[in-house]
């Protein structure tokens, strides 16, 4: 018997994978919705890492936009990369950004980079947006929360009415925005800039997308999101009609995503984002394309994040129907200039 039991440990100890690739199970994070997935029993170091559990997670991810795993205090950032498929460590390594969070607020301008507002990392990129992961290595006593928005919720919680005219809306976002302190100029409820901060100078528009966009998931189904980050937001423009000023586009957007539920306090089940307490070992990762996220005080916690460029199904397409529609728009007049010439 003891020499069995003995043979058993060596082979577990030689391929750790298996015994790790029997006991992991995927759960909702919470009864009754479908936004967010928990882990559990899972060990996401290298040597434990199986091709089904690797593939488990792209899937949830795709499908349900955020994975949560917990008491993985033993991972490194190999393990974070090889979690995500990026198991070519030379040369994933450097299309990462890395970045420590501290524990502490030496200085309010740090705030900024805190992000204490809803946003999307890559935002101002007009490159696909990243996949972000973070690691909770040590928390304190009221460590602080991350909460985490579906933009797909966003869009289902919209009365119908609006759901067409957000439809044919394009959103920019302005370059200014960036500048220190100003996404603390917000007001109270977080969905728009103070009425203090200027109008941006035209020059400052850098990136424009659809406000609703597609986004494919694990089983190629389309899926339309409410996409806006108001602490950058520039204009409003819609397809085939007016072009709003900043603070008229402000002011919109403001009361869309209020209206989607954005700006409600209530973490049920069914709302429109999950709030997250840090607590040491746990591992996050979500796509940025169909959620947003912000942080909230205190930040008595330290970890690691890290931005993956990932090949992900759909990437180039994840656009929407206002984009559409003004691509339709183009063919069919430029094959209507074809055939008067």
């Amino acid at each position: 018997m003891a020499t069995r039991l003995h043979r058993i440990v060596t082979r577990l100890r030689k391929h750790p994978a298996s015994m790790a690739a029997r006991r992991f199970q995927a759960v909702p994070l919470r009864e009754g919705s479908d936004f967010g997935i928990e882990f559990r029993g899972a060990d996401l170091r290298r040597k434990c890492m199986t091709a089904e559990l690797r593939a488990s997670l792209r899937a949830a991810m795709l499908s349900h936009g955020l994975v949560v795993v917990r008491q993985q205090r033993r991972l490194q950032l190999g393990d974070q990369m090889a979690a995500l498929g990026d198991d070519s460590w030379d040369c994933e390594l450097k299309r990462l950004r890395q970045t420590q969070l501290s524990s502490r607020l030496e200085a309010e301008a740090l705030a900024v980079d805190r992000g204490l507002q809803w946003h999307a990392d890559g935002i101002l990129s007009s490159q696909h947006l990243p996949v972000t992961s973070i690691q909770c290595s040590a928390a304190w006593q009221q460590s602080g929360q991350i909460q985490i928005a579906s933009c797909q919720k966003l869009y289902d919680a919209l009365p119908v009415s609006m759901k067409s005219e957000v439809s044919k809306a394009m959103v920019r976002y302005s370059k200014w925005a960036t500048v220190p302190g100003a996404q603390r100029r917000m007001q109270p409820h977080g969905l728009c800039l103070a009425d203090t901060v200027p109008d941006p100078r035209p020059s400052d528009a850098v990136y424009e997308h659809p406000l609703v966009r597609w986004v494919v998931d694990a089983d190629g189904k389309y899926r339309k999101g409410l996409f806006a980050v108001p602490a950058f937001l520039y204009s409003v423009r819609f397809v085939g009609g007016a072009l709003l000023d900043a603070k008229a586009s402000r002011k919109w957007i403001a009361q869309v995503l209020s209206a989607a539920g954005l700006d409600s306090d209530s973490d049920a089940p069914g709302s429109v984002h999950y709030s997250h307490r840090w607590r040491s070992g746990d591992f996050l990762f979500w796509d940025n394309r169909c959620v947003l996220h912000r942080n909230i005080a205190p930040f008595s916690w330290t970890g690691m994040r890290l931005h993956h460029i990932l090949e992900l199904p759909g990437a180039s397409r994840s656009e929407g129907p206002a984009a559409a529609t003004e691509l339709q728009a183009a063919v069919d007049t430029a094959i209507q200039q074809r055939r008067e010439s």
